[in-house]
């Protein structure tokens, strides 16, 4: 068991194989630059120069989207609907 913990965080350190956890990978500091008013164009040149990670603004920015969106539905989870029903008596 203690083997497989030690390889498990080895791989975690690893580059993730798919663009989209490499964005994930990154968030954090994507976040934050977005936060201090840098602009997607600037993100995409930083990813390429920085961390070999070739994207446009066009591909960057679903990422960024699909991202946001995971993070609220995790923050407010959806709460349930309310159904109402009008009695016979309003509908008279």
């Amino acid at each position: 068991m203690a083997q497989a913990r030690t390889r498990l965080a080895l791989r975690r350190a690893e580059k993730p194989a798919t663009k989209a956890g490499q964005v994930r990978a990154l968030w954090p500091d994507i976040e934050a630059a977005l936060a201090v008013g840098q602009t997607i164009k600037s993100i995409c040149k930083w990813l390429e120069e920085d961390a070999g990670i070739t994207l446009g603004v066009t591909s960057l920015t679903p990422y960024i989207s699909r991202i946001r969106r995971r993070e609220k539905a995790n923050r407010f989870p959806e709460a349930p609907t309310a159904q109402f029903v009008r009695s016979e008596a309003e509908s008279t």
